[in-house]
């Protein structure tokens, strides 16, 4: 029985080496070519096959079989592409990498290869996209225009590749996308678009691409996406974004997307993870490590994910913060990796929340040897029995107090570690200090870990606790301490003290806010009665493309009325003056020059209170340029008739003087008298 089963295996073994085995092929080859029969790596079927990859052609071989169903030109110098190819209407696989194609031009020039399944046109030159260029190619599954220079491709340049499965656009010059590209994709699998410099994803960019499983979007400049952008992308199961300019976690986009199973947000400017970020997602992995702005998790960020088995979150160098509550009904996970970041210390409710044997990586953190790193001691000394498992633990280390600094948390002993202790704030500044400029946008955290859990709250330069009822548009406490600044005023600048508290006892971090002003400033140079101008001038007169000449009615004090609206007029950079006019005679205005942030606000840069001219000033000009005018007429008038009489008494008085005086005349006496009668001797 043995020895007939080991007949079957070899015979079983036999017929599959004889089935994918290549056959021979006898044809003519081309110089710098070698043609046989090969299996395709990405069709997985025998194609014959003419490799002329690497020869330092110029021009594709004209004396190619005809029969040839694999073509693979790579690393040549082909710089266009002619009516050859039209003749090869068995390809299934043709490789145009690696050359110096620069336009595939209006020429149908694939037009009869309809046979053909994959085409690479990777690392050429390749800048346009007609709408043509690939018309005929109804039964293509793979087109390669990797490495290219493309930023403009025209409406339907895909239209007709109907059973297209992959699509690689990664590493072009791509700024935006549109939805007309993508239509009648309906068989798409795999899109690639990551390294290009995409900066937004509008909505409904993908209705074409419902069968769409893989999208890459890495390596972008995508700082937005609208909270449509992803929709219809229902069979979407990865999605990656990394190393892009995200500053907040697209939720309202990323729920859209009911099937998604590994999400990558690495590497993006994100400051905090928000409460419901992720919630309700389908994902299996999670990926948001090497964050390099990444202060803070809040509570409930991760919740309700059923089928998350593990986060990434390490490697983020400013990590400081992990709310207790961060992880709610994660019952799948197994690992999370929380190594190389700035946590002190990972509160024991964590634990509670965690599903049991979860493996943690914890390694790499500063930690606070105190009464915060006590439950993790315990569970590292249960081993096998943990119910949290750390890793690697030959490598967690202390980093406060001092006298513990560099130890072992392993080499610790309970009894050095109190069960209670007072909170430790933590300090998400290096020195304490921070210097803004006017308008800038801030967060200032206060968080502390402490056992028992620590109360915060902030007190203001001015000495008073700050809190939500004090609340304002421009500056808010959130409930968890975060004090929020949406544009710095000048007024904003002092000393403020972040505060924890349990029965314990209290710490206090000190943070000294500096404000530097814009160098703009506004001033009149002229002032009438319904209009004023205003000029000026510093260093920063370029530094927005747009400001704006805000002003309002203000009493003796300088205070707006509030009676009266405000109103504004915007101005270029380029320009240094600007007249308001249609003022109120007699009036104290306020003109201000200033500049919207990103939230719409505007914000003062340099103030200036001008009191506007009476009625009587502008007809009082009106008298005097009047008076002025006619006391000019009259004294012209006076001038010329006093010059006309000087000039006719000279010159009669000179006429005068040569009748009494004939000799002094210029004139020859025989010029003024001829005789009527010429002498007789002539």
């Amino acid at each position: 029985l043995f020895l007939m089963r080991c007949k079957v295996l070899c015979f079983l073994v036999v017929l599959k080496w004889i089935q994918v085995t290549p056959k021979s092929w006898e044809t003519k080859c081309p110089d710098k070519c070698k043609c046989e029969v090969v299996t395709s790596p990405y069709l997985s079927i025998n194609l014959k096959n003419v490799d002329c990859s690497f020869g330092d052609l110029r021009e594709i071989p004209e004396d190619l079989p005809k029969d040839v169903e694999s073509l693979v030109l790579q690393g040549n110098s082909l710089s266009s592409l002619h009516d050859t190819l039209s003749e090869l209407v068995d390809l299934k696989e043709l490789d145009l990498s690696r050359n110096k194609v620069k336009s595939l031009g209006r020429n149908f020039l694939f037009q009869n290869l309809t046979r053909l399944k994959y085409l690479s046109l990777a690392n050429n030159e390749l800048s346009i996209l007609f709408n043509d260029a690939f018309q005929g190619l109804q039964y293509l599954e793979h087109l390669v225009l990797a490495k290219n220079r493309l930023n403009y491709i025209e409406d339907s340049a895909f239209s007709g590749l109907r059973m297209l499965r992959t699509l690689d656009m990664e590493l072009n010059m791509i700024g935006s996308l549109y939805e007309d590209w993508f239509l009648g994709l309906d068989t798409l699998n795999t899109l690639n678009l990551a390294h290009n410099r995409i900066h937004r994803i509008n909505q409904e960019i993908f209705t074409g691409l419902s069968s769409l499983q893989r999208l890459s979007l890495g390596g972008n400049r995508i700082s937005s996406v609208d909270s449509m952008g992803f929709s219809h992308l229902v069979s979407l199961n990865y999605l990656y974004m990394e190393n892009n300019l995200l500053s907040d976690v697209p939720s309202d986009a990323i729920q859209k997307l009911p099937k998604v199973q590994i999400l990558r947000l690495d590497s993006n400017p994100i400051v905090r993870l928000r409460s419901f970020d992720f919630f309700s997602l389908n994902v299996t992995e999670l990926s948001l490590d090497t964050m390099p702005e990444l202060q803070v998790i809040e509570a409930k960020a991760f919740c309700n994910l059923p089928k998350l088995t593990m986060l990434h979150l390490h490697d983020n160098p400013v990590l400081a913060h992990i709310d207790p509550s961060a992880f709610i009904n994660v019952p799948s996970l197994q690992t999370l990796y929380l190594h190389n970041n700035r946590l002190g210390a990972l509160n024991m409710l964590v634990k509670s929340h965690l599903p049991l044997n979860t493996e943690v990586s914890f390694y790499g953190n500063p930690l606070i040897c105190d009464c915060n790193i006590r439950w993790i001691k315990q569970e590292i000394e249960k081993s096998l029995n943990a119910s949290v498992k750390f890793m690697d633990v030959d490598q967690m280390t202390c980093d406060q107090p001092q006298s513990k600094k560099y130890k072992l948390v392993r080499s610790l002993k309970l009894s050095q570690l109190d069960k209670q202790c007072k909170p430790v704030i933590i300090n998400f500044l290096s020195n304490g200090t921070l210097d803004m400029k006017l308008g800038d946008s801030l967060s200032l955290e206060c968080r502390a870990e402490g056992i028992l859990f620590p109360t915060t709250h902030w007190l203001l330069p001015n000495g008073s606790v700050m809190n939500q009822t004090t609340n304002t548009v421009r500056v808010r406490l959130t409930s968890t301490g975060t004090l929020i600044f949406y544009h710095l005023k000048a007024e904003d600048a002092g000393l403020y003290v972040c505060v924890a508290e349990n029965s314990i006892g209290s710490s206090r971090v000190n943070i000294s806010l500096h404000v530097a002003g814009i160098d703009i400033n506004l001033f009149p140079s002229g002032v009438s009665s319904t209009f004023v101008t205003l000029v000026w001038n510093g260093t920063a007169r370029n530094a927005f493309p747009v400001y704006y000449i805000l002003y309002q009615e203000c009493d003796e004090a300088g205070r707006e009325v509030a009676e009266v609206k405000q109103r504004q007029v915007s101005v270029s950079s380029f320009r240094r003056s600007h007249t308001i006019n249609d003022l109120s005679p007699d009036t104290l205005y306020r003109f201000c020059i200033a500049f919207q942030d990103g939230r719409g606000n505007f914000v003062r840069i340099s103030c200036t209170i001008v009191k506007t001219q009476n009625a009587d000033f502008m007809l009082q000009g009106i008298q005097r340029t009047s008076s002025v005018t006619l006391a000019t007429i009259l004294t012209i008038v006076v001038m010329s008739l006093t010059i006309m009489c000087i000039a006719t008494l000279i010159l009669r008085k000179y006429h005068h003087r040569l009748y009494e005086n004939p000799e002094k005349c210029g004139i020859q006496m025989d010029t003024l008298y001829s005789p009527l009668v010429n002498s007789v001797g002539s």
